[in-house]
């Protein structure tokens, strides 16, 4: 199951790279053909935001897997005991999963009304699929890491 949840990291990561670097991409040709070429690519601005959104999306996912995500410290010392990082785990998979349930919603929606990205004309949902995903996923791995607590990755030292 470890390896399991350190192979879906590393693809969570690979897309997200190759989704930025096709946003770089695009918006780079975009400047590139303006500038010199003095025309543009049509829709390359609009392929490279919904690029953006899934490299971000993923980025919660894979801060969530590396126990690097931003969280409030204020109550750190209020609760004490062994079962508190746990139950922190399964709260936040339950936040995850409620959330999860909305964003299924989302997409079903936008596939019911058939919703198309502007100017390139393309159905948005498969694309929105990513939003349940990123829930989801997160969810899974808080739910491992409350189980296993000890394949949590020690948090990020901030200064």
């Amino acid at each position: 199951m470890r390896l399991y949840v350190q192979l879906l990291l590393w693809l969570e990561s690979a897309v997200a790279v190759v989704a930025y670097l096709t946003t770089a991409a695009l918006l780079a040709s975009q400047i590139l053909a303006r500038e010199v070429l003095t025309t543009s690519i049509d829709g390359g601005g609009k392929v490279a935001v919904l690029c953006a959104i899934v490299a971000g999306s993923l980025g919660m996912v894979i801060a969530t897997g590396e126990n690097a995500h931003l969280r409030p410290s204020f109550a750190d010392g209020l609760l004490r005991g062994k079962g508190v990082e746990r139950f922190g785990d399964v709260l936040s998979a339950a936040l995850h999963i409620f959330l999860g349930y909305f964003a299924i919603l989302f997409v079903a929606e936008s596939r019911a009304f058939n919703d198309l990205a502007a100017l390139i004309r393309i159905p948005l949902w498969p694309i929105q699929l990513v939003f349940p995903y990123m829930f989801f996923s997160s969810a899974f791995k808080h739910l491992i890491f409350a189980w296993h607590p000890e394949w949590k990755p020690r948090p990020i030292l901030r200064d």
